[in-house]
């Protein structure tokens, strides 16, 4: 059984939830004057109620079948099952770690995106070379200089049994490689922060000197882009 057709699982991420990371707060910013918006692994919506305005139409998507528990969509994970350019804002909140097929996803939300409008990702950054999730298994030495761009974990937590917070991880995004593929597609990047600010205070050595050097190897990503 997939972790997430486990309501007790919606219940443990809704009591966690947090509304303050600054990835989020500029998103709410970003949505305010927004006719149409998709969150995309929407989970109960709670994000989703916070963005847009008294007119804005939400729509929500989830892999999860209790979606529609909630009042929102169900979707295979990969393929959107709207129209062409239908939103002219398209969310992700902390989504791209469990995806099973990031590229193929990102180029479906990127489809039902209005020319103008924003895609907006938040995620943590686990796919800089020089950090990792739960789930990571290998060198981190050789992640250090061999780094797989869209790497490819196995989770460590199938039930809610053992739940942890991301040991249901299965993918690895990166900051660099989710604004560079989203380039490719045609899209303007408008802003992008991996958050070093928010880095721990007992950081190790490379960290600190990741720090200094790599502007985009900080603990999350945060992207804003815009379709031609």
């Amino acid at each position: 059984m997939k972790i997430w057709t486990d309501k007790k699982y919606y219940q443990e991420i809704a009591r966690k939830e947090k509304f303050d990371h600054p990835g989020f707060l500029r998103a709410v910013e970003l949505c305010l004057d927004a006719e149409r918006i998709l969150d995309v692994g929407c989970g109960d919506g709670s994000k989703l109620k916070m963005l847009g305005n008294k007119k804005t139409k939400r729509v929500g998507c989830d892999v999860s079948p209790l979606a529609k528990d909630y009042g929102y969509d169900v979707f295979d994970g990969v393929h959107l099952t709207y129209k062409d350019e239908n939103f002219d804002r398209v969310v992700s909140f902390f989504v791209l770690e469990h995806t099973e097929k990031p590229k193929e996803l990102l180029k479906d939300m990127v489809r039902v995106l209005k020319a103008n409008g924003l895609i907006i990702l938040l995620a943590p950054n686990f796919g800089a070379p020089n950090r990792c999730s739960p789930n990571f298994e290998g060198s981190r030495i050789k992640k250090l200089f061999f780094n797989d761009e869209w790497h490819k974990v196995t989770p460590k937590s199938d039930s809610m049994d053992n739940f942890e917070s991301d040991l249901d991880t299965t993918m690895e995004p990166y900051l660099g490689t989710i604004a560079k593929y989203l380039k490719y597609l045609k899209l303007d990047i408008l802003e992008k922060s991996s958050y070093w600010e928010m880095e721990r205070k007992n950081a190790t050595l490379v960290q600190k000197i990741f720090k200094i050097f790599f502007e985009d190897c900080g603990p999350h990503l945060f992207i804003v882009a815009k379709k031609r």
